[in-house]
């Protein structure tokens, strides 16, 4: 899933062009893809992600 992997690329601290690049997209379909994601755990930067991320995982 295209989620995960992007959420797994920002916690260890890939850019924008690196995650493009290993997922063949455009670094747009890329900042598009995180900003969904920052939408959807209500967060605003990559540390804030991780947390929730985190939490989210020990959830489930």
């Amino acid at each position: 899933m295209k989620e995960k992997e992007i959420i797994n690329f920002l916690i260890e601290g890939k850019n924008k062009n690196e995650i493009a690049a290993e997922l063949n997209l455009s670094r747009s379909e890329v900042e598009i893809e995180i900003n969904k994601i920052y939408e959807k755990y209500q967060v605003n930067n990559r540390i804030q992600l991780a947390i929730a991320y985190n939490h989210n995982s020990k959830v489930n």
